[in-house]
């Protein structure tokens, strides 16, 4: 960007971040445990769509989704159909068991289900894999924010991630998951208005080739491997399985599921437009700087400062999301999963957890700074969950092979991490070995009373 940075456009970022934090501070007025944790699971449709899509489009998904669509074209909107796919099956498959199990027996975490479901072991192993799934989401939200923050404001990158950093600890602190649907709410309504200033402010034409708005273009086994990332990232996503505790009933979980699942295609479409136009324009640069390429070329210069402030608060919600997640995964999966703690001590645990793990991303962040890689490394442990997730709605599953599809597809991400083949294609493989273990362990494992001690 221009290094004059305009002052209206400092001044706004500024805004933007003060009212985050009186968000914040209006949610700690409420402060009971249940509002801190769960958002007293009393969320209603249009919060919940916001939180949902807000969560969901982060740092992460713009970069990695607007370098997909500049190498592939308008064909890699099949992640977000399988992602909006997700939130379609979501409250048929698995929300109306799940919402009122969730209410009686007060789960917080996607692990609680698997504490309760297949025991200790499998509900540690669930919590260590969605752990590690979002330390390192959080990560990529911070380098993608930071890096953002830096180009919009003038200021250094390492003060772009402090700022970043706190901003989201202080109202994270003060309301918790109140906080985080609330600034979720406020930050979709400003990435909706980015949709419309897209839509209304081209100040160039659009030119696209055949093949790139060609659904088809990339052949069918990437088609089917976005599509399956897309699918199973929302079904196993602890955010979403949270969001659906909080909603306030199952009819207002099954409308807000529905309706976000409409919206992030609107969103998906609007992001794979500007990855082409960078692609079209800018050919040779890297794919991960598309996404800003891409508002340059399609926003008159006066806009696109806001613009990228706009997608900064994308960025945010996600931010936010990621760290009260990894947050609860200390407070209830690995220490509330071997004692029971009283909800204020666990608000109280979970408060530290926030600042640890903000502080180390922080850190993190200044020295690691690749997001693509990150993100599919993700996808990768996290589909380990999807076999058993899944299949535990549909069958009764054997904790032995539950325990066993987790571990094997969780040790085939590590391999291919370790080994540095991770791409689209390749992240996806951790579901049919996870699956394909399930298959034989609910066949030839014999059935066993639930563990007592923890063995892994």
């Amino acid at each position: 960007m221009n290094n004059m940075i305009p002052t209206a456009q400092i001044l706004l970022i500024i805004l933007y971040l003060l009212i985050c934090l009186l968000i914040g501070f209006l949610s700690f007025r409420r402060k009971s445990e249940d509002s801190f944790l769960i958002a007293n699971r009393k969320v209603k449709i249009i919060p919940l769509v916001s939180t949902l899509c807000a969560g969901f489009v982060g740092g992460g998904v713009l970069v990695t989704f607007t370098a997909l669509a500049f190498e592939y074209g308008i064909s890699s909107i099949w992640m977000f159909v399988g992602a909006s796919l997700g939130l379609f099956v979501f409250p048929t498959l698995i929300g109306k068991k799940l919402k009122p199990l969730a209410d009686e027996k007060e789960f917080h975490t996607l692990s609680d289900y698997f504490y309760h479901k297949f025991g200790k072991r499998s509900g540690l192993l669930s919590g260590i894999i969605v752990f590690i799934m979002f330390l390192a989401l959080l990560l990529v939200q911070f380098i993608a924010g930071g890096k953002l923050l830096s180009a919009i404001s003038g200021w250094p990158y390492v003060s772009s991630v402090l700022i970043m950093g706190t901003i989201i600890f202080l109202y994270l602190m003060l309301g918790g998951f109140s906080s985080v649907v609330k600034t979720d709410l406020f930050q979709f309504f400003v990435m909706l208005t980015l949709i419309f200033v897209l839509i209304f402010s081209f100040n160039k034409t659009i030119s696209i080739s055949p093949a790139q708005y060609n659904l088809f273009s990339v052949g069918i086994g990437q088609i089917v491997g976005f599509s399956l990332i897309g699918l199973f990232v929302l079904l196993i996503s602890a955010d979403v399985w949270q969001r659906a505790y909080a909603s306030a009933s199952k009819k207002t979980l099954k409308k807000g599921f529905y309706l976000a699942g409409l919206v992030l295609l609107l969103f998906g479409l609007a992001i794979s437009i500007v990855g082409i136009v960078a692609k079209n324009n800018f050919p040779t640069i890297d794919s991960q700087e598309a996404l800003y390429y891409g508002f340059s070329h399609l926003l008159p210069s006066g806009l696109v400062g806001i613009a990228l402030i706009f997608i900064f608060a994308s960025i945010m919600s996600s931010a936010d999301t990621f760290a009260f997640v990894a947050s609860m995964n200390i407070s209830k999966d690995f220490i509330g999963g071997f004692k029971r703690i009283s909800k204020q001590k666990l608000v109280k645990i979970t408060r530290i957890s926030i600042f640890i793990l903000i502080l180390l991303s922080i850190l993190t962040a200044i020295f690691i700074q690749n997001i693509v890689n990150v993100v599919f490394a993700v996808v990768s442990i996290g589909l380990a969950l999807a076999p058993a997730m899944v299949g535990s709605f549909i069958w009764k599953l054997k904790e032995k092979a539950v325990f066993y599809s987790i571990l094997l597809g969780l040790l085939s991400a590590i391999i291919l991490i370790a080994v540095g083949f991770i791409t689209p294609e390749t992240s996806i493989v951790t579901l049919p070995v996870s699956l394909i273990v399930l298959i034989f362990g609910q066949i030839f494992l014999k059935k066993s009373a639930p563990l007592k001690e923890l063995i892994l």
